[in-house]
């Protein structure tokens, strides 16, 4: 019964001498010595940027159409002997090539009865010419020195009217000629066969349309643009006239601008997984704003679209194509990608390890640039990071880095995926 109890008193003892020994321990440790944590300033991309002269770019879309187009239809009537071989839809015929021979036998007919109409005319004018030089001779015999009353003593009416039969004779010769030539229908210029309703053996009326032709040589894209965008390209005025000036009678081409100078633009369309350039000129300006969305139509016109070079497809009709127009020359501006402009017309500055949040003028948005006329000078740092948090002064540390800038080759795309690597990176 001893033993027992001297274990549990030798325990208690133990436990009463751990729990003095821990609250010793516990008074005597000495509290760690706190260390301010400094707190590093965010990382930051930054460019310095350069005033230069920038040409505008004005981007657009549109559908490719014929620049002429035209209804072909006989002006005799009669049977088709001959047709072209390329006459159907798609094919290519060149100017002056005959494109169906309407039966010319009728008119090769009319030709030689108008002849003999002719001569008839010829020999009734020599006669009455002749009666009249015999009917002069007898009243001067008669009369001598003294002028006949009437006209119709020397048969002068009689004159007239065999000259004029003779004139109408031979126009109508002429008519019938002109007939025999129709028979062969050709067009004045290279063209595309876009449908045709026309075979040999078939009965054709004068006027009626058997095939629809376009010009081969040019095609055109009317490219709706906002009236503002107008401000930075310039469209040839052709037909308008100052104060003073009288209104010229313009010829069929009237999309050449007579000031000697012309907007270039660049056509560019997807096909069979690539993208194909040709260049063009805008021409003018379609006579009316679109009713529905208030753009202008200005159109773009490409000579010879059906050349093939270096696996680059036909430019064809019903193409849909992007647009970029060769504008004019902003002076003395700082390009900057559009992510880069913050709150609509501020910049993040780097000056002196420190966020400046400037404000500046844009004199132009494009789809890809900022086109700022002041608030920005050459060697200025522009933060091109992307901040969750921006506040004036801030602290930052800046790291160079390079900006995109505007390219006379650069396409939308191109510069879409320049601005998305700058995201990302930042």
């Amino acid at each position: 019964m001893g033993k027992p109890i001297i274990q549990k008193l030798i325990a208690v003892l133990l436990i009463v001498c751990g729990i003095v020994g821990a609250s010793v321990l516990a008074s005597s440790r000495k509290a760690p010595r706190r260390e301010p944590q400094e707190i590093q300033p965010p990382l930051v991309q930054v460019q310095a940027v350069q005033r230069q002269d920038v040409r505008m770019r004005v981007q657009g879309y549109g559908t490719v159409r014929p620049s002429v187009q035209i209804q072909i239809a006989p002006q005799v009537s009669g049977t088709a002997v001959r047709v072209h071989p390329q006459l159907v839809n798609g094919g290519f015929i060149r100017a002056g090539e005959e494109l169906f021979r309407i039966d010319p036998a009728e008119y090769i007919l009319q030709v030689e009865i108008q002849k003999a109409e002719v001569a008839r005319a010829k020999v009734k004018l020599q006669q009455e010419q002749a009666e009249a030089a015999v009917a002069r001779a007898e009243w001067e015999e008669m009369n001598p020195g003294i002028k006949p009353d009437s006209p119709l003593t020397l048969r002068e009416p009689q004159i007239e009217q065999a000259r004029a039969e003779l004139v109408a004779a031979k126009a109508r010769l002429e008519n019938a000629r002109l007939n025999l030539r129709r028979t062969h229908i050709s067009v004045p210029f290279d063209g595309r066969i876009l449908e045709e309703s026309v075979d040999v053996g078939q009965s054709l009326r004068a006027g009626q349309a058997v095939a629809t032709m376009y010009g081969s040589d040019s095609v055109e894209i009317a490219v709706p643009l906002e009236d503002a965008e107008l401000a930075w390209i310039d469209v040839p005025q052709n037909g308008y006239r100052e104060s003073g000036q009288k209104s010229a009678k313009n010829s069929r081409n009237t999309s050449r601008n007579t000031s000697g100078t012309e907007t270039k633009a660049e056509v560019m369309a997807e096909f069979a997984a690539a993208q194909h350039r040709w260049t063009g000129r805008v021409v003018r300006a379609e006579g009316q704003i679109d009713t529905t969305s208030r753009m202008v139509h200005v159109v773009v016109e490409v000579d010879e679209p059906f050349t093939l070079t270096d696996g680059r497809p036909p430019l064809v009709p019903g193409m849909f194509v992007d647009v970029e127009i060769h504008g004019r020359i902003l002076e003395d501006v700082v390009p900057l990608p559009r992510h880069l402009i913050h709150e609509d017309d501020h910049v993040w500055i780097a000056l002196n390890d420190q966020l400046s949040i400037r404000p500046v003028h844009i004199a132009r948005l494009d789809q890809r640039f900022a086109y700022i006329t002041s608030g920005l000078d050459n060697g200025d740092l522009v933060i091109i990071s992307a901040l969750e948090i921006a506040a004036d002064g801030m602290r930052i540390q800046a790291v160079q880095s390079d900006l995109p800038q505007p390219s006379e080759t650069a396409d939308v795309a191109a510069t879409a995926e320049v601005a998305a690597a700058a995201d990302v990176a930042s």
